[in-house]
């Protein structure tokens, strides 16, 4: 649907002010990091497509900065997610487990303000005392009865919908 395969090179500037006139009425904001554009593209114009049942394979490892990244091409990760109906159901990949790598995607994932996430130095401090290959696939269940019954939102199928923080006065 966006007309080009993801890819090694730096996607110009020129290419997403094409998608966002292109996709107009997506919500297309591509006013952060190339990271940040690049998962964008995938959330809003990739993911809605893929219709019928199929696993996702090697994406950008900067969308997933917690999967390992494939052996044979370190830009793309080793993912194995399986969407359904433009939902990811169940996202799945290989953990990665080097620190010095972990560390420079949490790097790379710090960005806009509004978006920041912390960088987790626990995590890449516990890596370096070791940790053994793994990996793991979870299925969200919410999303697998919101798409059986047809619901809107997530909202109408969980269990607490909405939990309002207690005053502490």
């Amino acid at each position: 649907k966006t007309g080009w395969r993801f890819s090694k090179e730096q996607i110009p500037e020129s290419r997403f002010r094409e998608l966002r006139e292109a996709h107009r009425g997506k919500d297309l904001k591509f006013q952060n990091s190339p990271a940040e554009m690049l998962v964008e593209v995938y959330e809003k114009l990739v993911e809605p497509t893929l219709i019928d049942p199929v696993f996702v394979t090697r994406v950008p490892s900067v969308i997933i900065p917690l999967a390992r990244p494939c052996r044979d091409d370190p830009f793309f990760a080793d993912v194995y997610e399986l969407a359904i109906n433009g939902v990811e159901i169940s996202p799945g990949y290989t953990e990665l487990n080097d620190p010095d790598v972990q560390a420079a995607q949490f790097q790379r994932q710090v960005g806009d303000k509004d978006e920041q996430q912390k960088f987790d130095e626990d995590f890449v401090t516990a890596l370096k005392y070791g940790m053994p290959p793994a990996g793991g696939m979870g299925l969200g269940i919410d999303r697998l009865i919101m798409m059986l019954t047809g619901a809107e939102s997530i909202r109408d199928v969980i269990l607490f919908p909405l939990m309002k923080p207690v005053d502490k006065e």
